[in-house]
Formats: structure tokens, C-alpha cells, sequence
């Protein structure tokens, strides 16, 4: 019985685990080609940064100057905003979390940069936010292309597997620290359309 216990739990812990110990990065140490891939944006504009950079659990940052950092956002703006996504939006609140983690959120369309601008993952992530983050930008992008799931819930349809980008930066010196996170495990963020 203790046997079959054991096997029960570290079968639970692979699927709650992502896969591999270390994130796939390219030779710039920026998203592997298949990450941009699995979250349906393969051309994604890749930072070209002279600082160090690193790759940890879906969140890559970098170092760079505000200047840089706003052309990079609008690069990557006009890009997501290209794609020609079924759903294009932006996360407006969050209504449900399973025992504090894996957020579900309502999804509202967005059709201009601003739209986008939110302190949405902040609010979720609390007191353990260093307090210069919360006088940075920061942008949470969402999108599907797969439709809707119909048995809806709540009064609430979820965007098939839908995928995001956050992105932003906050000061640090003489210059600004960005992060950017894409969707990384089964345990994330989901998307619903609101009611109305």
C-alpha cells in the first residue's frame, strides 16, 4: 500500500513539475525557437542587450536603458498585434486562484499599447514585490487562436489555450531592469471572457 502511495505522489509531482531542470535558450541566451513556437509567436523580436542576461523558469531579464526598452516594447507590440490572433487582449481582473496559485482572469480585447498597461500579475504576486517594481511599466499581453471552450463555467467561456507575454521594466540606477515571462507550465495563468 505504502508502495503504491508513494508512486500515486511522485506521479502527481511530474505532471505538476514543467518539464527538464533548465530553461531552452538560443545562442543569445534569449526564448529557444521551440518556446516561441509552443506560445504561437515564432518571430517574436529577440533584445539585443550588452548586459548580462538570464533565463529562468519562463521569466527572461535583462538590463537596458528606458530608451531601449521602450523601442523594444513597441517592436514587440507591433508584432503580437500582426499576428492577426482570434483573441488579443489583456487580463482585467482575477476572479478565481486554486489554493493561491494557477490565477484565472477575465480577458477584455486590446487595441492600442495602452491597453495593455496593467499591474495585474503584480497584485496577484503581493508582498514579496520589490516596491521600485511597482513604480515601473508593465504590460501583460494574452492571446488564443483556438477559439472558445463552450461548457462554459460561470457564465464564463475560456480561451482555448490561450498563451501571454508579460513584459516591463522598472528603475535601477542608470538604467532599467526588464523582465519578460511567457506562459510555462499547466499550473498558469487561464483567460476567460467576461460575461457581459
Amino acid at each position: 500500500m505504502k508502495k503504491l502511495s508513494v508512486a500515486c505522489l511522485c506521479f502527481i509531482l511530474c505532471l505538476l513539475c514543467p518539464v527538464g531542470c533548465t530553461d531552452k535558450t538560443d545562442k543569445h541566451s534569449f526564448y529557444a525557437q521551440s518556446t516561441l513556437n509552443k506560445n504561437f509567436i515564432p518571430d517574436l523580436p529577440k533584445i539585443k542587450s550588452d548586459g548580462k542576461t538570464s533565463l529562468n523558469q519562463g521569466r527572461f531579464t535583462f538590463t537596458t536603458t528606458e530608451k531601449e526598452f521602450e523601442e523594444y516594447l513597441n517592436s514587440v507590440y507591433d508584432y503580437l498585434a500582426s499576428c492577426s490572433f482570434e483573441y488579443f487582449g489583456y487580463p482585467t481582473e482575477v476572479f478565481s486562484t486554486l489554493f493561491g496559485g494557477a490565477p484565472k482572469c477575465t480577458f477584455e480585447f486590446g487595441y492600442e499599447l495602452s491597453d495593455f498597461q496593467t499591474l495585474i500579475a503584480l497584485s496577484i504576486k503581493g508582498e514579496d514585490i520589490y516596491e521600485e517594481a511597482k513604480t515601473g511599466k508593465h504590460y501583460f499581453f494574452v492571446w488564443g487562436k483556438e477559439g472558445v471552450d463552450n461548457q462554459s463555467k460561470n457564465d464564463r467561456q475560456q480561451i482555448v489555450n490561450a498563451r501571454y507575454l508579460q513584459i516591463g521594466c522598472y528603475p535601477h540606477d542608470d538604467y532599467v531592469y526588464v523582465y519578460m515571462e511567457l506562459k510555462y507550465s499547466l499550473m498558469d495563468y487561464t483567460f476567460y471572457l467576461s460575461s457581459d
